[in-house]
């Protein structure tokens, strides 16, 4: 329908070789979602938890055996959603969002990051990026 959007996702992994959050999305999901443009982002986290586990269990018997990421203990809330447009920067999106305007067109990449615990990010909480700087050195680690 006319208040009806189509998302799709990409898997964000953050890389462990060096101290950057990530370089963006590792794994293309073949997942996409119908929601409403009234839908909240936590409740777009809600619906990607079944199809999510369905394929990484997939993936995983395909290859080596082992899922992408764990999944024992996964629900929603260890599921981060961030703004796959290019430009955005893998901007973090807040639970309480809504599923509207520009920002959520027809067919929106959207990132998954699959957190080691749960989180929920309400309009009040803030997010802090940290760099390590070293004084002596005169560098600023990316």
């Amino acid at each position: 329908g006319p208040n009806e959007i189509v998302v799709r996702f990409s898997l964000y992994k953050k890389d462990s070789k060096d101290s950057k959050d990530s370089e963006g999305p590792k794994a293309k999901l073949d997942i996409s979602i119908p929601a409403s443009t009234s839908s909240s982002v936590r409740s777009l986290r809600q619906a990607l938890e079944e199809p999510l586990v369905l394929w990484a269990t997939d993936v995983g018997a395909k290859t080596s055996g082992v899922p992408p990421f764990p999944l024992e203990g996964l629900t929603w809330r260890r599921l981060r959603l961030r703004d796959g447009a290019a430009g955005k920067g893998f901007a973090i999106l807040r639970d309480e969002s809504k599923i509207k305007g520009p920002a959520f067109g027809d067919g929106r990449q959207v990132a998954v990051q699959v957190l080691d615990a749960d989180e929920e990010l309400n309009a009040d909480d803030i997010i802090l990026g940290i760099r390590p700087w070293r004084v002596c050195d005169g560098i600023l680690h990316a």
